[in-house]
């Protein structure tokens, strides 16, 4: 009878495993979606022309990695600062301006539930001058290439 419970137990105690990675293997598959910006914008270290770009977001080795590509082109890697778990409508870029150039700072993905956060590239701007010159550039869910 012992030997009954203890394969039970076991055998719940698989399964409940089985079913966490299978949860985090799904979770760290490729995102990917679109976006045209309106504008010339930095991201990371690179300098963005105003057009359409293709993304994907890759999630596996711990840090998100956004890989931006223009047409048939890789045009950027850039790894998010930090992130957060947040609840939202729609998908989207924020981007600050000031200084003489903008900047995306968040990355939005409503799929995911989850806001990548990017460094300025002004440090000197404060928080609440980047939120008066912030923009939305919506981003569409789907095919990245």
């Amino acid at each position: 009878m012992k030997t009954i419970r203890s394969l039970t137990f076991s055998s719940l105690m698989l399964a409940l495993l089985a079913s966490c990675l299978g949860a985090g293997i799904a979770r760290a598959q490729e995102w990917q979606g679109k976006f045209t910006l309106p504008f010339d914008a930095r991201w990371g270290q690179a300098t963005l022309p105003a057009g359409d770009y293709a993304l994907s977001v890759d999630q596996s080795g711990g840090a998100a990695i956004v890989t931006l590509s223009s047409g048939q082109n890789n045009v950027a890697l850039i790894r998010a600062q930090g992130h957060d778990l947040k609840t939202m409508d729609s998908s989207s870029l924020i981007v600050t301006g000031g200084r003489g150039m903008n900047t995306v700072r968040e990355l939005k993905l409503a799929d995911l539930g989850v806001v990548l956060y990017f460094p300025p590239s002004h440090p000197g701007q404060t928080a609440a001058e980047e939120k008066q010159m912030a923009r939305v550039v919506p981003v569409t869910a789907g095919a990245g290439r």
